[in-house]
């Protein structure tokens, strides 16, 4: 699963299955910017992530 780290409003590491990048470029950093904004209004917080990763590891029993 590739990866990314957002370091601030100018550099964003990538890393993928076969090759990693540092990324400075105003508009690259700016689509990984979008990309966790997005991922980060899906996340799950608190209890509701409690209750999540309870019933995943019950799953597993």
């Amino acid at each position: 699963m590739p990866t990314f780290t957002i370091f601030d409003d100018t550099r964003v590491h990538a890393d993928t299955l076969d090759a990693a990048a540092t990324l400075t470029q105003p508009s690259q950093v700016e689509l990984y910017t979008r990309a966790f904004e997005r991922l980060s209004q899906e996340a799950v917080r608190g209890a509701a992530a409690r209750s999540l990763i309870a019933r995943a590891l019950a799953s597993l029993g």
